[in-house]
């Protein structure tokens, strides 16, 4: 298995914010610091469990996980996160997760219905947790991120405080010291079983989502599943980049060196495959900068800068100056116009 998944600069903020440097943990995991390109880590499954071992063996607390989804809310920038973020319903933003889960991490959602032992006419929704690759078993501090993680989504999509029918986990708990933290966060006991699952209520299924906009998922879920099927073996060259481009313009680290490498040839290859196609790296980069601003003004209340920063730019002016640019208008003018 050769696919890399990618901790962006949103990970990196939330390890500092956890006062653990980035560059400890990936030497207790016996990884190379030159793995850090551009303000992300690329890593194979293997390397990525090691990590997570190492992050906790760092932060010497057996409740690292948790204190890692505490730090997490809906401001960090993850586009499969923001998609599932953007669902109608618990429901859709589960099958979202379980959909672009392989983009962001090596563990793979399983979701399947049980009767309830509360009332035989209603259903349970069980998700089960497993490896990439499926030899490698999932280990325990990464199932209960996940398992937490996923609770936590549904909260900071419903605002309510989802509270899981069972949470059970592939690992022996007994000598889990912060056992009590976890389940305190969850609202019911964590069992060791024969696999990590999580089941969820039919009532919570069917949640809606406050933080539900249409307009986001229809911007970013092209991007993502072009991706998702490996970016498209009949897709052009210039949509692979642009789909690249769509996901990652608002997470940072955008460059024609970190494009090249997840399309995995080199920067000289890009450029010559861009130009053969009447294009170029900073063109498409423009192009895409151009729809997403066009996208924030019509769609959200994004203020020009707020748009200016998830567009990526560092200087607001920079990006009055490229709008001026694109459109002969101001961004104020564009959505006065709406």
């Amino acid at each position: 298995m050769n696919q890399k998944y990618i901790l962006d600069v949103g990970w990196l903020l939330l390890l500092n914010d956890l006062k653990i440097a980035p560059e400890d943990a990936l030497s207790k995991a016996q990884l190379p610091e030159s793995m850090m390109r551009d303000h992300q880590l690329e890593l194979t499954a293997l390397e990525y469990y090691r990590l997570w071992e190492s992050l906790v063996t760092t932060s010497g607390d057996s409740s690292f996980p948790l204190k890692v989804v505490q730090t997490i809310s809906s401001e960090m920038f993850n586009p499969p996160i923001f998609a599932a973020l953007c669902s109608l319903n618990s429901f859709a933003a589960i099958q979202r997760l379980k959909q672009y889960k392989p983009l962001i991490g090596p563990i793979k959602l399983s979701i399947t219905e049980e009767l309830s032992n509360r009332r035989n006419d209603e259903k349970n929704t069980v998700i089960t947790l497993t490896g990439i690759p499926k030899s490698e078993p999932l280990p325990i501090w990464i199932s209960l991120f996940e398992l937490l993680f996923i609770v936590h989504l549904l909260r900071m999509g419903t605002r309510e405080r989802v509270i899981p029918v069972k949470v059970e986990v592939a690992h022996d708990l007994t000598s889990l010291s912060s056992l009590d933290d976890y389940s305190e966060f969850l609202g019911v006991e964590m069992e060791s079983s024969d696999a990590t699952r999580l089941i969820l209520s039919e009532s919570t299924m069917q949640l809606p989502f406050k933080t539900v906009n249409n307009g986001i998922l229809q911007a970013f879920e092209p991007g993502l599943a072009i991706r998702l099927s490996e970016l498209g073996k009949s897709a052009s060259f210039k949509q692979r980049v642009r789909a690249y481009l769509f996901e990652a313009i608002a997470g940072g680290g955008v460059s024609m060196h970190t494009a090249a490498s997840q399309l995995a040839v080199s920067t000289r290859t890009m450029q010559r495959r861009l130009k053969s196609e009447n294009t170029s790296f900073q063109k498409e980069l423009s192009n895409v900068r151009k729809d997403l601003a066009l996208h924030y003004l019509n769609n959200t209340e994004f203020n020009s800068l707020e748009i200016a920063f998830l567009l990526g730019y560092d200087d607001p002016n920079s990006f009055f100056r490229a709008f001026s640019q694109w459109t002969g208008l101001t961004p104020e003018a564009v959505r006065k116009s709406r």
